[in-house]
């Protein structure tokens, strides 16, 4: 959904993101692990995610987290090489130094860190504005739809649907009342999109 929420810059999603309850942030935490354990699958070949760490907006205050070469990060991602077994805690903008990734690995990765959280600010930014489905043209979702676990999973707990999400709602609802056979292509790819 480029540009069409602009992009929230780190105070405002803190802001937002300290809104939500224990359940929402918990969700989005697992989900935010979970696309970050993906892009280490399709861009670092020899590396895995084990966790990734968030020392909160006040992490230059009381700095919890720390790169292997000593400096304070708030994002901490501890890798683990599949070949080797070492275990390292990093930064994101010392992966490459790292991990031994070229520059165009590094690059790519970070890009596809940055789409996550332009993700991130979109459903930050419609939760802020008290987003609904009725703002989608959604009045109501049949009760005899058999809604994905993962968009039923983000509605119940208050959170709004990514683009992504809603597009495949909006096909099924579609396909739904007009009778035909609901197919989503790529739906598993797409699953634990926010």
């Amino acid at each position: 959904m480029p540009g069409l929420c602009g992009t929230l810059s780190q105070r405002e999603r803190d802001l937002i993101f300290m809104r939500l309850n224990e359940k929402q942030t918990k969700y989005v935490h697992t989900q935010l692990k979970g696309l970050k354990q993906r892009i280490f699958e399709e861009k670092l070949d020899n590396w895995q995610l084990i966790d990734f760490l968030d020392a909160g907006p006040f992490w230059r205050r009381e700095p919890w987290f720390y790169c292997e070469c000593g400096k304070a990060i708030r994002y901490q991602y501890i890798i683990r090489n599949k070949e080797t077994g070492e275990v390292k805690k990093i930064g994101m903008s010392h992966i490459q130094m790292h991990t031994g990734i070229t520059p165009e690995q590094a690059r790519e990765f970070r890009r596809a860190i940055m789409e996550i959280y332009d993700e991130l600010g979109e459903l930050l930014w419609k939760f802020n504005t008290g987003w609904s489905l009725e703002d989608e043209g959604i009045q109501h979702i049949p009760t005899d739809l058999e809604v994905p676990e993962y968009i039923q999973e983000t509605l119940d707990l208050g959170l709004p649907l990514s683009y992504l999400q809603l597009c495949i709602l909006k096909v099924m609802i579609y396909n739904h009342q007009s009778g035909r056979v609901s197919r989503i292509f790529g739906e598993e790819r797409l699953k634990k999109v926010f």
